[in-house]
């Protein structure tokens, strides 16, 4: 229920975004504090400071406090360093969680393994390189792997240590290295000794990449005699849970599962997954009892939260129009899913707590929204009013449905004055559907008793908001040059940006897989016949990131299919992406008769009239500026 994008990239964009010098006060120590500055920061909006460091080879991030400086372009911290640290990376990052700027230490530690700082940092920037915005090349993980290994052998029995290795030397196939692995695999095969499960685990997986069925054999004997409940025996029998179709005989599996291995950390995610697969099996056969049963046994709270919600969504109708096939179930399990957000799970990997925060209370907006449904279809208007207000604002007004059943419910609770007040607010800001725009209009006419004084008011109210949408457009202008490409239509046409100079330029980053895009064609398709009489106006869908096999058929098939006037470009090398800088999809250019970029919108609200009026103000702009220009 959140603006819609979908992210190729990872969580965390890596990139450092602003010159800066890091300074720290003295060589870091396990056990120690350190204090660390950073000068040269601009004032860009509110930071933050996460560090991250492994025990053993387990990721940890955490939180670190910035303490008060004088200066606005400094940053002051305090870093107190764990005793099993042997190397810490330090980034600051901006409130939407993307890397601004990061530095890295070894951490002197007496009780550490030889080089274990080179090994925890060569882990980090290779498994979690994008993470943390610290790549490596594979030349130098292999570097670093192979001085780790002369200063302690043994370092080739650490599971994440050598795969980090392997994948390094796969991907610059280095066959020296890749020979040495291979063989230490084989010494493995020979005599596992006292080699630990996971690195057994590791070996046959890796045996089997290298694709050496006889060693992968070998090595798999030697895992089942001396580990016969190992993590590959568990994924085998998951597999075969998936496979069956019958939900009691799944209930079989799971328990059977349960009952032949200890359930720990490493594997009790797939008890989970095994439950609430079960859950979904008696959902589509809608026994709403064993549904309530069976997701009350899912172990992890955010995870059981998730199926409450999930359920009681579908219990409720999930619409105010549609009957509700059982509200006592949906309750009790709505119920549930806000009361176990409140319970401490485990934080994903990468996160801090301060960055695990917002996406839990993300979760219970949304959860709101459900139980404010259910309680409005029992007749419990005044606690669902309750509900949906927390909903609405948590989503920053952002959802037009949301919205919609919040007046709603405040209508039939006969909260007219409320109502009133929060339907002008989504007017103005622009994030009024045209149900909230008929109640709107339903109740002023039918109070006021005349329709020329409610055409007065809407007319205020589309100046106000018409006079907020320009200087928060406004305040998106950029001046950057765009790309030259060149790119082939769905015709086989040549097309190029520059083709288009003197004009303004639509250009729209989109895929067939990607649902946001889609979602915002019907209001594309708005703008474009808005603007189909301005030869001044150009809209560009280009086509990116795709996969598989007869791209462009795909393509061509979907904007027929939906009778889209799209003028749609292949960017079969997602080349032209890149070079627009784009990390997510849909991303808009706007781009000026100079052919220079002066608005980048990201992602979709959801409201069709929104994103038309955006564009039409946008597109007035950059005509205005080139107008002002030959003046």
């Amino acid at each position: 229920m959140k603006k819609l994008l979908f992210l190729v990239a990872v969580l965390l964009t890596a990139g450092n975004l602003f010159a800066q010098t890091w300074t720290w006060d003295r060589e870091p120590e396990a056990g120690q504090n350190v204090m660390i500055s950073i000068t040269e920061v601009p004032e860009s909006g509110p930071l933050h400071a996460v560090y991250y460091c492994f025990d053993g080879t387990k990721l940890i991030a955490g939180d670190i406090g910035m303490l008060p400086s004088d200066d606005p372009s400094q940053i002051n911290m305090a870093l107190a360093l764990h005793d099993h640290v042997s190397w810490v990376r330090v980034v600051i990052k901006d409130e939407s969680n993307r890397v601004k700027s990061g530095d890295d230490k070894f951490v002197k530690n007496a009780n550490a393994l030889p080089e274990a700082g080179l090994v925890e940092y060569t882990i980090g920037a290779n498994g979690y390189g994008r993470l943390m915005a610290l790549e490596m090349e594979s030349d130098q993980v292999i570097e670093n792997c192979k001085k780790a290994i002369a200063a302690y052998p043994e370092w080739l029995d650490n599971p994440d240590f050598f795969q980090s290795y392997y994948m390094a030397a796969k991907r610059a196939t280095s066959d020296e290295d890749l020979d040495m692995l291979k063989s230490h695999l084989t010494k493995i095969s020979a005599k596992p000794g006292k080699t630990s499960e996971d690195m057994m685990v590791r070996a046959v997986r890796v045996a089997g990449d290298m694709g050496d069925s006889t060693l992968q054999l070998a090595l798999r004997k030697n895992l089942d005699k001396k580990y016969p409940k190992s993590a590959l025996h568990q994924e085998e029998d998951f597999l075969a849970f998936r496979k069956d179709s019958i939900v009691e005989e799944k209930v079989k599996l799971r328990d059977k599962f349960k009952s032949t291995y200890q359930i720990t950390d490493n594997n009790k995610g797939i008890v989970d997954q095994m439950t609430a697969m079960i859950v979904q099996g008696y959902g589509e056969a809608e026994n709403w009892t064993m549904v309530s049963t069976y997701t009350n046994q899912i172990a992890d709270p955010m995870t059981r939260a998730r199926v409450c919600n999930q359920y009681a969504w579908q219990l409720s109708g999930e619409s105010i129009e549609a009957e509700a096939p059982n509200l006592l179930i949906a309750e009790k399990m709505s119920a549930a899913s806000l009361a176990l957000l409140d319970q401490e799970s485990a934080i994903p990997t990468g996160y801090t707590k301060k960055e695990w925060q917002p996406v839990v209370e993300g979760s219970k907006g949304s959860y709101a929204d459900t139980y404010a449904l259910i309680l409005y279809k029992q007749g419990k208007y005044e606690e669902a009013i309750t509900q949906q207000s927390f909903a609405v604002m948590s989503d920053g007004f952002e959802n037009g449905e949301m919205n919609e059943r919040y007046v709603i419910y405040l209508e039939k609770a006969g909260h007219y004055k409320d109502m009133e007040n929060i339907m002008d607010r989504m007017i103005v800001e622009g994030k009024a559907t045209a149900k909230v725009k008929e109640i709107h209009k339903n109740y002023w006419t039918k109070t006021a008793s005349s329709e020329q004084l409610y055409a007065q008011y809407e007319q205020k109210l589309a100046d106000e908001a018409h006079a907020l949408l320009r200087a928060k457009v406004a305040e998106m202008w950029i001046d950057a040059d765009a790309p030259a490409f060149t790119l082939v239509d769905l015709a086989g046409t040549e097309v190029s940006l520059s083709d288009y100079a003197g004009k303004a330029i639509v250009v729209d980053f989109w895929a067939t897989w990607c649902g946001p895009c889609k979602a915002s064609f019907p209001g594309m398709k708005k703008a474009v016949e808005h603007f189909a009489s301005d030869q001044n106006v150009v809209f560009l869908f280009v086509d990116t990131w795709e996969s598989g096999d007869n791209i462009q058929g795909k393509v061509s098939d979907f904007i027929d299919a939906n009778n889209y006037p799209f003028h749609v470009l292949m960017d079969s090398a997602n080349k032209v992406v890149a070079d627009f800088g784009v990390s997510g999809i849909p991303t808009k250019f706007i781009i000026g008769p100079d052919q220079k970029i002066h608005f980048k919108a990201v992602g979709y609200s959801g409201n069709n009239d929104e994103l038309v009026e955006e564009l039409k103000m946008m597109i007035e702009m950059v005509q205005g500026e080139s107008k002002m220009a030959r003046s």
